[in-house]
């Protein structure tokens, strides 16, 4: 009796440890799909004419269970005046010129600079919509009912942009309208009217 309880013992863990194993090897294929998506995210706003970006890993992933997939990501603005310090300065008072030139900008300036930023927010805004239809469907571990969200936030505070300054963007869509647009089932036009995007303004 003894010997059987012992080798019923030894096989449950036998098997619970193949069943950890199995489980482990899951969450690395899905984190493995995971840094797919940073990556080509990141490749998206690094060759952007819009965003401008920091250097290194820019976009963070996270499975979550019940919810989906989320990833997170900051970016800024390729203004005229950063084209201009990294075309045209050549000393010191170039530099100076520049930044005083920023600085005593008069309020109809600064509402047409912030103008020129929402422009600048929607393209980036337009580019990352894009990234998510194209590539989202790659997570296909995610069940249709799951969400893929995507968040991103400005360097400091806030993107300074017309009407008013926003705090963050979230771009999010189900998986299951994902594999649809993948598959050929809906369009372009109709993919898009299915993303919930939310500019956060407090």
């Amino acid at each position: 009796m003894r010997v059987s309880r012992l080798a019923a013992a030894a096989t449950v863990g036998v098997l619970t440890v193949a069943s950890l194993a199995a489980a482990a090897g899951v969450e690395r294929q899905h984190q493995r799909k995971i840094a797919v998506v940073e990556k080509i995210f990141d490749t998206t706003l690094i060759e952007s004419r819009f965003a401008l970006v920091s250097t290194g890993d820019n976009t963070h992933g996270v499975v979550l269970d019940g919810q989906g997939a989320f990833f997170t990501l900051e970016f800024s603005f390729v203004e005229e005046p950063h084209r201009k310090f990294l075309e045209k300065l050549d000393d010191l008072d170039d530099l100076v010129k520049n930044w005083r030139e920023l600085l005593e900008l008069d309020e109809e300036g600064r509402a047409a600079m912030r103008e020129k930023r929402r422009e600048l927010f929607e393209s980036v805004k337009s580019e990352l919509t894009e990234t998510l239809l194209d590539y989202g469907s790659t997570l296909s571990f995610l069940g249709n009912g799951d969400w893929v969200t995507l968040a991103a936030f400005p360097w400091g505070r806030e993107w300074d942009v017309s009407p008013e300054p926003v705090r963050s963007l979230l771009i999010r869509i189900r998986f299951k309208d994902l594999r649809r647009f993948a598959e050929g089932s809906i369009d372009e036009e109709q993919a898009v009217s299915l993303l919930d995007i939310t500019e956060m303004t407090d």
